[in-house]
């Protein structure tokens, strides 16, 4: 997905957060997971990988996105396509001064 120079969220309180948000298991090896969400209205979007330390170890998506239906999936890897150890991340959404979160565990 394409990153705008931007990296903060959207200020305007009349952007609506998303109004769904669902975690989709990956099939077979070719993900891991999959976010899901709906948009009303365009809206910067941020998508992370936090591990379990807390710690911010992948960015799927920064982007305004348009409104309507949106997938971002996590393949396991980080940005250079290194595989992650197994353990537990959880995928963060933000949008529109709201954050979702989906817990995911990887197996090796």
């Amino acid at each position: 997905m394409s990153r705008p120079s931007t990296s903060s969220l959207a200020t305007d309180a009349a952007v609506p957060a998303p109004r769904r948000l669902s975690l989709v298991p990956g099939s077979g090896t070719a993900h891991v997971a999959t976010l899901r969400f709906a948009l009303p209205r365009a809206s910067l979007v941020v998508a992370h990988v936090i591990d379990s330390a807390g710690q911010t170890v992948h960015t799927l998506c920064e982007a305004e996105l348009e409104p309507g239906e949106h997938v971002c999936s996590w393949d396991g890897r980080d940005g250079a396509g290194r595989p992650f150890p197994a353990g537990t991340y959880t995928l963060r959404l933000e949008a529109a001064h709201r954050v979702l979160c989906a817990r995911v565990v990887t197996l090796r």
